[in-house]
């Protein structure tokens, strides 16, 4: 969900498709930049005409220049608690952008962390609202969040487990090689070998655009490891020896480690 510095990459949280989200970001203060442009105007005009008080009055251009600037500020601070792993103090800054102008660009970082705190079922329906929505490259990753999800929250038999997952994922369509690759693992028909030749195949090949794929992948595909297959050993060698690749300013990164920290207690303990 993208990268911070810019994911959402998604995945950077400030990334909304997850590239889009950086367009998101840099319209409201666009908007700034225009309020404060009238403001100066608005000063001018009041010194070359001695009938008009020189005084600036607070006026709604103003207003909604701090609205503007105040929502980004608690958007940025909210990305920045779950990074450092805060995620109790990032829900609330997420809270607070709710049904406002940020509700669109803070939907798949709020989604994530309400992962992160454990509620699945809010992440489920927040989750599906994205990847029902536009079809973007943001509902695409949503949609490989449902496949997580599945996994991570099933009772059932693995074999249950299994063919659920394989009659989502066929529900799905993908335009981006390394998340169909994902979702075929998830399918039972791909393997993790797949989805990193994929990542390694991809056109972008930006240091930060790497990182980012890296970190998906391999949150996935540990995922898959670790509640499909049951294969915790697999899944802590994968995180383990992908950690030189991810990006630290992804939104999985905490939850990588999170598991990765949780598997070597369990280890430790056997």
């Amino acid at each position: 969900m993208k990268n911070t510095t810019p994911g959402f990459r998604t995945r950077s949280p400030f990334k909304s498709s997850p590239g889009a989200i950086w367009l998101m970001k840099l319209f409201p203060l666009l908007l700034l930049s225009v309020f404060l442009a009238f403001s100066h105007i608005a000063v001018a005009n009041d010194q070359v005409n001695p009938t008009v008080s020189s005084e600036v009055q607070p006026g709604p251009a103003s207003d909604m220049a701090a609205q503007y600037a105040s929502y980004d500020a608690v958007f940025k601070q909210a990305v920045a608690d779950d990074l450092a792993g805060k995620p109790q103090s990032a829900r609330k800054g997420y809270d607070v952008l709710q049904e406002t102008e940020y509700d669109a660009q803070i939907a798949t970082p709020s989604a994530v962390n309400l992962a992160v705190l454990g509620q699945f079922d809010a992440a489920k329906k927040a989750f599906h609202k994205i990847a029902t929505g536009p079809a973007t490259q943001e509902a695409q990753y949503a949609s490989l969040w449902q496949l997580w999800l599945t996994a991570r929250t099933w009772t059932g038999s693995p074999a249950a487990l299994q063919k659920q997952l394989a009659k989502t994922a066929a529900n799905y369509r993908f335009t981006f090689p390394r998340y169909q690759a994902i979702a075929n693992l998830y399918a039972g028909k791909g393997s993790p070998e797949a989805i990193f030749s994929a990542v390694k195949a991809m056109p972008d090949t930006r240091l930060l655009a790497k990182g980012d794929a890296y970190t998906e992948a391999t949150f996935f595909t540990g995922g898959y490891l670790q509640y499909a297959t049951q294969n915790n050993n697999a899944a802590l060698q994968l995180y383990e020896r992908e950690q030189v690749h991810l990006n630290n300013t992804s939104l999985e990164k905490p939850l990588i480690d999170t598991a990765t920290a949780a598997l070597l207690a369990t280890n430790h303990k056997s």
